[in-house]
């Protein structure tokens, strides 16, 4: 049963997102690299804004900022050789064969159903993904792969798909520190990716990546400081009145503790917990910092689901459910059925009720959440930004457009809360697990 309905969301999300008409973060990385490659600046409004809007309907001082730093725009070099709508179908492939690396990858891992897995991960990296394109599927699917290699002592394989992942550095990071840290065997083999990626970098010349780094990078965290969509530590700060520089600032320090947070969780239950010393670090990396998504926030739940499948408590698979869920999207898009499915699902295998129950339930939780939006609606609305000198940061008119955040939304708030939640009941369960290791091993040792 789970496995029927696994194949029939998969089907609707690809009939429901194949026209390429939303699909505008493949259509930025796209002319991204396309800019690149000519030799121009792919930063610049001008000449992204033309090849975009060849594309996709835009406005003419509209624009989708190229987000990544140069090595990793070169990375999608070979997606750039094709037409647009060849390029965008090979990428809903790429996000679908991802998706299914990350179901086949934690299975191999937990032991868990495949049916209930697919759902979980169909719902946090094929709704919005498939939508719009976003690319945070495919260095999740290939870090699950690579903690899959560590367990075989597959090192260069695991080198290998570490690198490919750094295409999104910011997630790839932690883990790849961990895994220098707690595997001395891997430490020559990411020494050797590191400098391929600074050999790669310098090839765009010294002061394209310092002006990724200096400018770019800082401007875009603030772009969207003002989005429903962000779900940065820092853009929190922003929110409640914190000056940006200060919230980038104090993201950032966030960002590298929780990274070392990661570490620590990696060295202490790798023992415990199959593929943790990729997946722990890895939500640790996708959790707060200067700038995240929803579609990367579900890098959270592969270790929420090795936690959840070694210790089986009520918490961790509420865990698991609050984090799998893009709720901002699903119930904006008209989607509360999804919420629904992955509820009765979770409930069914718990055994909290039977089948019969679990549907109950979830019908319940899906029109709740219809009936709530449909009194504070999280529909909003972009605004077009005015004239754009062509030399101006992409970022620029990209803040514009973002500035959307409909302040005293009660419902945006609970989403947000609700994604923060299941982050905060993964890292308590795994903090749990470390207590109970440190306990078992001080009784060991009387």
């Amino acid at each position: 049963m789970s496995a029927g309905l696994l194949v029939a969301l998969g089907l609707l999300l690809v009939a429901k997102n194949m026209a390429p008409a939303l699909h505008v973060d493949t259509n930025a990385f796209y002319c991204g690299a396309r800019v690149l490659a000519s030799g121009a600046d792919p930063y610049r409004f001008q000449p992204l804004h033309t090849c975009e809007a060849q594309n996709l309907p835009m406005g003419r001082t509209e624009v989708v900022p190229m987000p990544l730093p140069p090595f990793a725009v070169a990375m999608l070099f070979p997606l750039s050789l094709l037409p647009f709508s060849a390029a965008n179908f090979v990428w809903l492939l790429l996000i679908l064969l991802s998706a299914s690396v990350i179901v086949l990858a934690l299975v191999n891992l937990t032991g868990l159903p495949a049916g209930l897995v697919g759902v979980l991960v169909a719902a946090g990296t094929l709704v919005e993904p498939l939508a719009n394109g976003a690319m945070a599927p495919l260095p999740i699917a290939l870090l699950c792969a690579a903690a899959i290699a560590l367990t075989r002592s597959r090192y260069i394989v695991a080198a290998i798909l570490l690198a490919l992942a750094c295409i999104q550095p910011h997630v790839a990071l932690p883990p790849m520190v961990a895994i220098f840290v707690l595997v001395p065997r891997m430490r020559i083999l990411l020494v050797g990716v590191c400098a391929a990626i600074a050999a790669l970098s310098l090839a765009f010349g010294v002061s394209m990546n310092l002006e990724y780094f200096t400018t770019v990078l800082p401007l875009h965290a603030v772009s969207e400081f003002g989005s429903s969509n962000q779900y940065s530590f820092s853009a929190f700060l922003h929110l409640i009145g914190v000056p940006d520089r200060t919230a980038i600032a104090t993201g950032t320090i966030q960002y590298a503790l929780f990274g070392l947070f990661g570490v620590l969780l990696a060295g202490a239950l790798h023992r415990r917990i199959p593929g943790s010393l990729v997946l722990a670090p890895l939500a640790c990396a996708v959790t707060g910092g200067t700038f995240i998504h929803q579609t990367e926030i579900v890098g959270a739940l592969p270790f929420a689901l090795t936690v959840a499948a070694a210790v089986q408590t009520a918490a961790t698979w509420f865990a698991v459910v609050l984090i799998a869920l893009p709720l901002e999207y699903v119930i904006d898009w008209g989607g509360t059925w999804i919420v629904g499915l992955v509820i009765a699902l979770v409930l069914t295998y718990r055994k909290c009720v039977g089948w019969l129950g679990a549907t109950v339930v979830g019908l319940i939780v899906s029109v709740t959440l219809s009936l709530a939006n449909r009194l504070w609606p999280l529909a909003v609305t972009n605004v077009a930004p005015g004239a754009v000198p062509d030399d101006a940061f992409s970022e620029l008119p990209w803040k514009v457009m973002q500035n959307n955040l409909p302040p005293g939304n009660a419902f945006w708030w609970l989403t947000h809360t609700a994604t923060y939640l299941g982050l905060a009941l993964l890292f308590l369960g795994a903090l749990k697990v470390m207590r109970e290791r440190a306990s078992h091993n001080a009784f060991g040792r009387l």
